[in-house]
């Protein structure tokens, strides 16, 4: 992320007077602000300013982080250190507590690799009698001289080459051309979300995350979110669409782990490939977002197990195998019905250990009653992976075993159960690859990927799903010599 310096004056909206400083610079971004009686604004969540170059600049989530006192020729002096989450600059102030935001752009870190239509650019060599043509129409001033041997760079790629409507509005990929006069041409890739409805800013930071979350699934590697923009519903009379763009300074954006910044991620590493499977990406994309309020919670808690990288540790397997925990009830096995006997026992249980004092043993037991009949996280663990291996059976032998030793790690460290863990202490990243694998390609089956066809191509290492089939009959085999009797 580029380090910036912007002056300016700053205080409330209604008295903007204070002389100060920002400093852009990620987690590291900071506000100074001179004056006198600052204590009141360092302490405000939200500062506006005017810029130098007179932008208007909105300070959203801000908090101090210092107010320090000096004595000069002008007498006593303050100075305000102070955090801003967001910095919004623009043509307009912001109101962050409104429904006012109708439309976001940026764009991620790998949206090459995912959206890039290779067949949009091409040369043509041997091109004198193109440039003949294109010249030829030019009658005014002097001919251009056309040389043998000359080469002529072209793109011929779709402004807007995907759309879809989805639950959390219309997503589209926007492609930007940028020329230069003497040198080679590209395209600058942003992602667009326009909303049905105005959301507030807050809203529309969740749902640029959770197109970062799914295309971060696809790259299989955290993504990180630059160049963001946000256009604001105004009523004023006479301003432009243009001038309601307000780009936005994310101090604490996500970004890409250093590890994968190490990778080179081509499009034959991808799942699914917007442009060569461009139905099966437009279905599975639609269909992930159908369920997107429902699955925000436990698909972030996938992309916190991707962001360790090549770190595996107890935390990491703990957290995958809780992912199914979060799961909706459709999602997972039916609870059983309970007798009648069972349920009258369960409720003089429940009405006996209510009336004790409360302590961990008293609600560990209300715990259990109210799960009696529902499925525990060895069934829902199962009921997912036989999603996976009902189209790749062939990839993954003794899956099933693999997953029921994980879970049991998994218990062995959240409830202290019984497991000679020295068995599998060198199988965690494997164990762990396994959870994370059967989590996120169940969801991505059931969305519409033809997991199986994936299986047969050519690929390299350099995406989790790969990486994980291509290393696990080496591990499976390992895995079973070493347990064979759990």
């Amino acid at each position: 992320m580029t380090k910036q310096r912007m002056i300016g004056t700053f205080g409330k909206k209604s008295q903007i007077c204070h002389f100060g400083e920002i400093f852009l610079n990620a987690s590291n971004t900071v506000i100074e602000i001179y004056g006198n009686d600052l204590s009141e604004m360092a302490d405000a969540e939200t500062i506006y300013g005017v810029s130098h170059n007179r932008e208007r600049l909105t300070l959203l989530g801000c908090t101090r982080q210092g107010l320090n006192h000096s004595i000069g020729a002008e007498g006593l002096g303050e100075k305000a250190e102070i955090f801003p989450h967001f910095v919004l600059s623009g043509w307009n102030f912001f109101d962050q507590d409104i429904d006012n935001v109708d439309e976001v752009s940026f764009t991620l870190s790998d949206i090459r690799a995912i959206f890039q239509d290779e067949e949009a650019f091409n040369t043509v060599m041997d091109a004198r009698s193109h440039l003949e043509k294109i010249y030829g129409s030019n009658t005014e001033g002097d001919q251009q001289k056309i040389y043998d041997g000359a080469i002529l760079s072209y793109f011929n790629g779709c402004r807007v080459p995907f759309q879809f409507e989805t639950s959390i509005g219309k997503i589209s990929l926007i492609n930007v051309p940028t020329i230069s006069s003497r040198g080679p041409f590209s395209t600058a890739m942003q992602i667009s979300i326009s909303f049905v409805q105005p959301i507030k800013f807050s809203e529309a930071i969740n749902r640029i995350l959770g197109v970062r979350h799914f295309l971060s699934v696809i790259a299989g590697r955290p993504q990180g979110v630059a160049g963001l923009k946000v256009h604001t519903v105004t009523t004023e009379v006479g301003i432009e669409h243009a001038r309601n763009w307000l780009k936005v300074y994310w101090s604490i954006s996500p970004m890409e782990s250093h590890y994968v910044q190490r990778i080179r991620l081509n499009d034959f590493d991808l799942p699914v490939h917007a442009v060569r499977d461009n139905h099966q990406f437009a279905s599975i994309f639609q269909k992930w977002f159908a369920r997107y309020e429902d699955l925000r919670v436990p698909r972030y808690r996938y992309i916190e197990c991707m962001e360790y990288g090549a770190d595996y540790n107890v935390a990491r397997l703990v957290t995958a195998a809780n992912m199914f925990d979060l799961l909706p009830d459709d999602m997972v096995p039916v609870a059983r019905d309970l007798s009648k006997e069972i349920l009258d026992a369960a409720e003089k249980a429940k009405k006996l250990f209510k009336e004790l004092p409360d302590s961990p043993d008293r609600s560990s037991m209300l715990t259990s009653i109210g799960l009696l009949g529902k499925p525990s996280l060895p069934k829902k663990v199962s009921y997912r992976s036989k999603i996976v291996r009902s189209h790749l059976s062939h990839c993954f032998p003794d899956l099933e075993k693999l997953l029921k030793i994980a879970v049991k790690t998994r218990n062995h460290f959240v409830h202290g159960s019984p497991l000679p863990f020295e068995k599998v202490e060198d199988f965690l990243a494997l164990m762990t690859d396994a959870l994370e694998f059967a989590f996120i390609v169940s969801d991505l089956i059931e969305c519409g990927w033809q997991a199986n066809i994936w299986s047969h191509k050519p690929k390299t290492a350099n995406h989790p799903f790969s990486r994980f089939l291509v290393s696990y009959r080496e591990g499976i085999d390992g895995f079973n010599a070493a347990t064979p009797s759990l």
